[in-house]
């Protein structure tokens, strides 16, 4: 029993002191690579501590959308500032 569940299986292969060792491998696809890179690894545990230490902002999907559409240096300012007023732990404004 594998405790994989049903479906196709995946495993790296070594050889050790003459034994061979199965164990079962998780393949991500190219494309989703990215989310397990060193660097990504690093940001997400950050965002983790930030939220932890209540340095998060919370936006709605409009405000989102809104920002997102901003040239990057404005798009930047506005995460600046949205990240300074929750520092300070002020409600967010809408200065844009």
């Amino acid at each position: 029993m594998t405790g994989l569940g049903q479906g196709e299986a995946h495993w790296t292969v070594e050889v050790t002191n003459g034994a061979v060792v199965l164990r079962p491998a998780v393949v991500v696809p190219r494309e989703d690579s990215w989310a397990y890179t060193a660097e990504h690894r690093a940001k997400v545990e950050r965002a983790h501590r930030d939220a932890e230490a209540g340095r998060e902002v919370a936006v709605s999907g409009s405000e989102l959308s809104r920002i997102a559409k901003l040239p990057d240096d404005e798009m930047a300012a506005e995460i600046r500032r949205r990240q300074e007023e929750a520092e300070r732990g002020e409600k967010p404004s809408h200065h844009l």
